[in-house]
């Protein structure tokens, strides 16, 4: 940013920078009898990335085999005893690994939302001028 100048009343004044839609913020100045150099260094916003595709398909995934698990689970009960245990057995690491890989999924696909990293300010006293002395140099 250019440099500026202002000359505003004396008391609380909010100032306010923008350097674009992610870096902005309100500065608040305290404005007394002497002049006062104000250094803004904007902050910014830091914006998350997209949700994740792996977390989705593994969502899609789990909740497939959750449900084909469970269902050859519920099964079980309905077959003959020689295949009564395969099913059975087949059904429970279905569901369980289906349910693993929609927690994973879950995980994967959740966005984090997005950090505002604040500005930082520094403000001098500068001493006051002798408008005499600028004319005699």
């Amino acid at each position: 940013m250019t440099p500026c100048e202002f000359d505003f009343e004396p008391g609380l004044h909010i100032l306010r920078f923008s350097a674009g839609p992610s870096r902005f913020d309100d500065i608040k100045v305290q404005v007394g009898s002497k002049r006062k150099l104000v250094r803004v260094a904007l902050g910014q916003l830091v914006l998350s990335k997209a949700p994740s595709t792996t977390g989705m398909v593994l969502q899609s995934l789990g909740v497939t085999a959750v449900l084909v698990g469970a269902s050859l689970w519920a099964a079980s009960s309905l077959a003959d005893n020689e295949h009564q245990q395969g099913y059975k057995s087949s059904g429970i690491a279905l569901t369980v690994g289906g349910s693993a890989g929609l927690l994973a999924g879950i995980g994967l696909a959740y966005t984090k939302p997005g950090t505002h990293q604040p500005s930082t300010v520094t403000e001098v006293t500068l001493p006051v001028e002798d408008p005499q002395s600028n004319l005699s140099q």
